[in-house]
């Protein structure tokens, strides 16, 4: 997958972007459990236009591979965010060129 369309996101940001009110979104007990220091991937899988049947703003239906406290294997999963969240993560090349510029 291109690293450009695959965003990175902390637990914060992954809190904040879940829309409880939408179909797809992450439970209390994921969100608890999320890594505060943990790296998450983020890409879009659809623009979705429904929430519990109903018209809304468009928004974007994410693949999310979570960093867990205590897990060694990421858990994936599904959720909504509004766009303009998704398209101020900054991407895994973004990610990659801040890591290696602020390497010693």
């Amino acid at each position: 997958m291109d690293d450009t369309k695959v965003k990175v996101a902390n637990a914060k940001t992954i809190r904040q972007a879940n829309l409880p009110n939408y179909n797809r979104s992450l439970s209390r007990d994921v969100l608890k459990r999320l890594d505060p220091g943990g790296i998450n991937l983020v890409w879009v899988a659809i623009i979705h236009e429904h929430a519990r049947g109903l018209p809304v703003e468009p928004h974007y239906r994410c693949w999310v591979m979570l960093k867990v406290t205590g897990q060694e294997k990421p858990l994936q999963a599904m959720m909504d965010m509004e766009m303009k969240t998704f398209d101020g993560m900054p991407s895994v090349a973004d990610y990659k060129a801040s890591v290696a510029v602020t390497q010693k």
